[in-house]
C-alpha cells in the first residue's frame, strides 16, 4: 500500500477494521452514507475512494441499488479456505460415525474357522473419504490418490493382512514411506509404478496388486516382481 496516497491507505484500514469486526468472511455491504462514516469523511470523497479501490484492484466493490459491497480478496479467501476445512472435518466425522455404526453380522457358530477367516475386511473407503482424510492429515491430493488406487485394489488391507481402519494415520504413513521411496528413486534413478485400480498380477498363484500391463492381443497384468525385466530394470 505503499505506493497509494495516505487518505486511500488510512480509508483502506478503516474498511479492513469494519470487516473483521463484522465478520461477514471478508466482505461488506453498506451505502455511501455508511462508508463515508466509516471513512471519517463526506460522500462526495468515499465514493471518490471507493472508486479508487476498484480501479487499483485494491478490492472487489460493486453498487447494486445503491448498496455497495467492498470485498477483500484475500480475507475471503482465507474465510473460504476455513468454510471448505470445517466442510472436510464434518462429512470425515459424519463418514466415521456411520461406519461405526455398522453392526457386525453375526457369526454361525456351526461356520468352520476357515470360512470365516476368508471373508474380505469391514474397512473401505471412497476416493472422497480418503482425500478429506488427506486433508486433515496434511497429505496432498496425489498422494491421497496413489494411497487410494494401491489400496483400493489390495482389498484396504495392509501387508500384514490387517484392515486399514484409522485412515489419517495410515495416509500420514504412506507419505512418509513414499517420501523414503523417492528420495532413494532419485538416487537410483528409476521411476516409480504404482498400483493399477482392481487388478492383481495374472501370473499364477500370485496375488499381488499390479503396477504394469503389456498391450495388445490381451492385456496381461503383472506386479513388479513378474514384469519382464526391462520393466524392473527401468522403474522400481
Amino acid at each position: 500500500m505503499s505506493e497509494h496516497e495516505l487518505d486511500i491507505v488510512g480509508a483502506w484500514l478503516l474498511v479492513l477494521i469494519k470487516i473483521w469486526h463484522t465478520k461477514t468472511n471478508g466482505s461488506i455491504t453498506k451505502t455511501l452514507t455508511q462508508y463515508a462514516k466509516i471513512m471519517n469523511t463526506d460522500q462526495t470523497n468515499a465514493q471518490r475512494i471507493l472508486n479508487y479501490f476498484g480501479s487499483e484492484n485494491i478490492a472487489d466493490v460493486t453498487d447494486r441499488n445503491g448498496r455497495i459491497t467492498v470485498v477483500n480478496r484475500r480475507t475471503k479467501r482465507d474465510a473460504n479456505l476455513l468454510e471448505q476445512n470445517r466442510i472436510r472435518q464434518q462429512r470425515y466425522r459424519a463418514s466415521q460415525e456411520n461406519n461405526a455404526d455398522v453392526v457386525p453380522p453375526k457369526v454361525n457358530p456351526s461356520s468352520s474357522s476357515s470360512s470365516s477367516s476368508s471373508s474380505s475386511p469391514s474397512s473401505s473407503y471412497t476416493i472422497t473419504q480418503v482425500k478429506d482424510a488427506a486433508f486433515l492429515a496434511g497429505v496432498s491430493e496425489d498422494k491421497a490418490e496413489q494411497f487410494y488406487h494401491h489400496y483400493n485394489a489390495q482389498g484396504w488391507v495392509f501387508g500384514n493382512s490387517q484392515s486399514v481402519k484409522d485412515l489419517p494415520s495410515a495416509l500420514a504413513k504412506w507419505r512418509n514411506s513414499q517420501f523414503r521411496f523417492e528420495k532413494n528413486d532419485k538416487r537410483s534413478g528409476k521411476k516409480k509404478l504404482f498400483a493399477i485400480s482392481g487388478k492383481t498380477c495374472g501370473k499364477k498363484g500370485c496375488n499381488m496388486p499390479a503396477v504394469w500391463h503389456s498391450e495388445g492381443a490381451y492385456d496381461n497384468f503383472y506386479c513388479l516382481k513378474h514384469a519382464p525385466k526391462e520393466v524392473r530394470d527401468e522403474y522400481d
